[in-house]
């Protein structure tokens, strides 16, 4: 059975651009994952606008240098919609993760990984920092 991770645009940043401070650590998490197939990643639909918008910024300053496609078996998109605006309404979400530390786009994750009970991987110490307690964080830093 595959295990299921849900993995922040910090990290797929630090992978996609060889150029990030992370990228040895997030091209080691993603070769892993494609070499072993037994990591399921759940995909958030936000993720392609946050990743495509970061990735555009960093291109036209001139800080970007991609890599090419990895593979790996998935990835599991995940809604962001009316059942799941609820279910965090249902578990207090806004509540739990409304701490310093924590912004806009990291709560999404973080309310994922409590709903579903899965990891978050991530190179964010400070948002990991402030939720260690309250879901399993991996941090690739």
């Amino acid at each position: 059975m595959l295990q299921r991770k849900i993995v922040d645009a910090s990290v797929w940043i630090g992978w996609l651009d060889a150029s990030d401070f992370f990228h040895s650590t997030c091209r080691s998490f993603f070769e892993e994952v494609s070499r072993t197939r037994e990591t399921q990643i759940v995909v958030p639909i936000h993720l392609l606008f946050e990743v495509n918008a970061k990735i555009r910024a960093k291109k036209r300053v001139g800080n970007f240098l991609s890599l090419a496609p990895f593979e790996a078996h998935g990835p599991e998109f995940y809604a962001i919609d009316s059942m799941f605006l609820k279910t965090c309404q249902d578990k207090n979400i806004w509540d739990i993760f409304s701490v310093p530390g924590v912004g806009s786009q990291d709560l999404i994750y973080a309310a994922i990984s409590f709903i579903e009970n899965i990891p978050l991987v991530t190179t964010d110490r400070k948002m990991a920092d402030a939720i260690a307690t309250k879901i399993k964080i991996e941090l690739l830093s």
